[in-house]
């Protein structure tokens, strides 16, 4: 039975983490290419609003000289490009910061999917980390080795769950370590993923979006390759690999379901 919810996870894991990456750059592709187009846009209703509140005399009734309305119009109208700027700028910037949020809760779930996934197909790699653990003797007294075993591996891996995604990242690194390097110029590198971390962390609990943001383009890439190495830490250290119903699992309207196709 292990075996075969081990089989499906490792398929769900990697699949739906192929289709959310994927949807996520069509995304991000879609939004920087219609981005100029939406700036205008919020600029055309901008000049429209100030147009009518100048006509209406609202805008004079908000200066302490209502006589300067119009030197205070030409400045506004002259300060036009820095507005197109900074809203091109804030749009960009929001783009970029939600898709590395996207991407970084997308790449924590992987992690977490593929730890689960080696406590099903391969628990006895997991027992270096709950050999030493407590245990009530009334729990010894009403489960087998392996039933205790399978329920401390269970408490480490929702323990996991809760822990960062570099936590994760080295859990699963010493639960099942690499034995190869995978075909390609891919590398893993611990580092760029502490980055995205880190920006994550800033965007999220600092509101702070001023500063120089991944390559999108480039960081895409990376996390999809990551995927691979990933699954192949799975593959040489457990009997497993990828079935035909990897295909079948797709995101439709906001969850992972199987397709019928």
């Amino acid at each position: 039975m292990s075996n075969e919810l081990s089989q499906k996870e490792l398929d769900r894991v990697f699949g739906t983490t192929m289709g959310l990456l994927g949807r996520l750059t069509t995304f991000h592709s879609v939004a920087d290419k219609g981005l100029l187009y939406g700036v205008e846009e919020v600029m055309e209703e901008l000049r429209a609003t100030f147009k009518e509140m100048r006509s209406s005399g609202e805008l004079a009734q908000l200066l302490t000289d209502p006589s300067k309305v119009g030197a205070f119009a030409k400045l506004l109208e002259s300060q036009e490009n820095k507005t197109y700027d900074r809203v091109t700028e804030t749009a960009e910037s929001a783009i970029e910061a939600g898709c590395i949020v996207f991407a970084h809760g997308i790449l924590d779930s992987c992690v977490y999917g593929y730890l689960t996934v080696t406590s099903l197909a391969a628990p006895s790699l997991w027992e270096p980390f709950v050999d030493k653990k407590k245990v009530d003797l009334s729990e010894v007294k009403n489960q087998t080795y392996e039933q205790l075993r399978e329920s401390k591996i269970k408490d480490l891996v929702e323990k996991a769950e809760r822990e960062s995604l570099l936590y994760k990242l080295d859990l699963l690194h010493k639960i099942v370590p690499p034995k190869r390097k995978i075909s390609g110029s891919y590398k893993y590198e611990r580092d760029r993923i502490e980055k995205l971390d880190d920006i994550r962390n800033k965007i999220v609990h600092n509101n702070n979006w001023n500063f120089h943001l991944l390559d999108f383009n480039t960081e895409y890439m990376y996390w999809n390759f990551l995927n691979f190495y990933l699954l192949s830490l799975i593959i040489d250290n457990t009997n497993l690999k990828l079935s035909n119903e990897v295909s079948k699992y797709w995101i439709q309207d906001g969850e992972i379901t199987e397709s019928s196709g």
